[in-house]
């Protein structure tokens, strides 16, 4: 079992309380993909909606996911220095998670986790817009998508200064 992750990480970053509580629930794997619906006995499809390749669960669907890489690779050409590349190794979302805030200082953890949360709910988002709409995005749409809402945050709080 992993040890806990530190919650201030998290907590602290400059995000809304949903993308907050969002991460929270993401890092310790328990957002509703398609292994916990089928764990509840819920209907679903097992495969993942985004890439309609493997089975979905977190790990697939927030990083090993084709589509999803395509989203992380636009994010780091966007932001630079505030991410890590994703290994495949990475098996769990609380490893990546730590790997993404090791060796950073306090302020660059926060823009960070700012960056990791506002990205992984606009991939979350395209799943459920998937699922339960018919609609698709591409994964320049789904950036634009990340950039506005965390350009609307910048501006309301004053809190973040990333490129446009």
């Amino acid at each position: 079992m992993a040890p806990p992750l530190p919650p201030n990480s998290i907590w602290k970053a400059r995000a809304e309380g949903k993308l907050k509580f969002f991460a929270w629930l993401l890092v310790q794997a328990k957002i509703l993909t398609a292994d916990k619906l089928a764990l509840r006995h819920w209907p679903c499809n097992p495969v993942c909606s985004l890439c309609d390749q493997e089975a979905e669960t977190t790990v697939h669907l927030c990083i090993h996911c084709p589509f999803a890489k395509e989203v992380w690779v636009l994010v780091k050409n966007w932001v630079r220095e505030h991410i890590v590349d994703i290994d495949e190794d990475v098996q769990t979302l609380q490893t990546w998670w730590e790997k993404s805030m090791h060796g950073r200082s306090a302020t660059q953890q926060k823009t960070t986790a700012t960056i990791l949360m506002y990205s992984a709910w606009n991939i979350w988002k395209e799943h459920n817009r998937r699922t339960f709409e018919g609609t698709t995005r591409t994964p320049a749409q789904v950036l634009r998508l990340t950039k506005e809402e965390v350009g609307i945050f910048s501006r309301a709080t004053g809190k973040l200064d990333l490129p446009s």
